[in-house]
């Protein structure tokens, strides 16, 4: 009829609602780790889900699975999932809240030095594999157990302070994120003393009661080293005579005369060498005797008396 036909009607659409489940996060909670989202059991199937990583309430990934980041430490991080079905109402739930992120943990190696603990010689610290790879690494030698003053890159030349001590490197690596981690290596053998480049000394000057001798020590290193004397009468020390100088007295005739020159230097071995001899130290000329003088004339006052000269060598 008229009235049915003019009659209109109205429908209102009502959505199901969905079964959800709390989401948990499953993984180590780590800096470099990998967490991963579990929506739990949603109903009807099947449900599409999405997925908004938190840290704390700051969003920051959109899939199941999320990275820790340096970024996420000293905050905690949760995941919500928002389930979709056609017919039913868009849901979201959210995680509890991780442990708060700590700083990550390098997986570190021990370093280990290549070269020869000599002085003079150069060694070089090696770091090894870390994982991950630090953001930066420092390096410190040690002296025993005290750090080297700026001996603090991968190589160091020994030095004559070294002699008797053992030698090791410390290898510091950094990250943003991880906790900053040192690591040692094993200690070389002790660093033995040096051994000095030596000459053997030479005499100049006649070795003649009377005349000055010295002594030319030759060419010493490395760099200065300390050079003193002692002459030598056959192979009896002369007492007093440590110059590079030396005159010859009474005592030296008939001996022969030689100079040992000894070296010393810190951290190295003190050594001695000796010059050739002179000849034999000639014993001194005597003059013949003296004439005796005499004497002519009478022995009278008021006389004269007279001495001849004679001859005097």
């Amino acid at each position: 009829n008229a009235l049915a036909a003019e009659q209109s009607w109205s429908f209102t659409t009502v959505f199901g609602t969905l079964t959800t489940a709390v989401p948990t996060i499953t993984g180590t909670v780590g800096v470099g780790q990998t967490l991963t989202a579990e929506e739990g059991t949603w109903a009807p199937a099947p449900v599409a889900f999405t997925y908004q990583w938190l840290r704390d309430s700051t969003p920051v990934g959109t899939a199941r699975t999320y990275t820790v980041t340096s970024a996420d430490v000293g905050s905690k991080l949760s995941v919500s999932v928002t389930g979709t079905k056609t017919g039913y109402t868009t849901t979201s739930t959210t995680s509890g809240q991780t442990v708060t992120i700590q700083p990550g943990t390098f997986v570190t190696a021990t370093p280990t030095i290549t070269g020869t603990a000599q002085i003079g010689q150069t060694l070089t610290a090696h770091a090894g594999t870390w994982n991950p790879t630090p953001d930066s690494i420092t390096y410190q030698w040690l002296r025993g157990t005290t750090p080297i003053s700026a001996a603090t890159s991968a190589t160091y030349t020994v030095t004559a302070a070294d002699a008797g001590s053992k030698l090791s490197v410390t290898v510091t690596g950094t990250k943003t994120g991880y906790t900053t981690t040192s690591t040692t290596s094993d200690a070389t053998t002790a660093v033995p003393k040096g051994t000095l480049t030596t000459a053997t000394p030479t005499i100049t000057g006649t070795a003649v009661i009377g005349q000055q001798l010295k002594a030319d020590a030759g060419s010493w290193g490395p760099g200065t080293v300390n050079l003193t004397y002692q002459w030598l009468r056959g192979t009896t020390d002369i007492t007093g005579a440590t110059e590079a100088t030396y005159t010859v007295t009474t005592a030296d005739a008939a001996a022969i005369l030689s100079v040992k020159v000894t070296g010393s230097k810190d951290g190295y071995t003190t050594t001695s060498t000796t010059s050739a001899a002179t000849a034999v130290v000639p014993a001194p000329v005597m003059p013949p005797a003296s004439p005796t003088p005499t004497i002519t004339g009478v022995p009278r006052v008021g006389m004269s008396l007279s001495s001849p000269l004679r001859a005097w060598h």
